[in-house]
């Protein structure tokens, strides 16, 4: 084989191997894309949430009970819809 060849071989196969790298990483099913979404968004809303909510005391007085649901609804929603039922049930427990 040539060096152009075997180079022209090697890019193509890196770039195959690149792709099913890439593609076996997105969500296979509607509940795993769902659960990676919600687990995205839960840990870039729990990072300045502390933060702001500091910063806020002085104003409103605490965190509203309807805050506090509705993250509470997107951790428990994200943690059903990324583990198994029995998982679920162990933590229930």
């Amino acid at each position: 084989m040539s060096a152009i060849q075997r180079s022209i071989r090697e890019t193509v196969l890196y770039a195959y191997g690149y792709a099913q790298g890439r593609l076996f990483s997105f969500p296979r099913s509607a509940s795993q894309l769902y659960a990676t979404l919600i687990s995205r968004l839960t840990s870039v809303v729990s990072l300045p949430l502390p933060f702001l909510s500091f910063l806020a005391l002085p104003f409103y007085g605490g965190t509203s009970t309807t805050l506090n649901l509705l993250f509470f609804y997107l951790v428990w929603t994200a943690f059903v819809a990324s583990h198994d039922p029995l998982t679920v049930g162990a933590y229930n427990h």
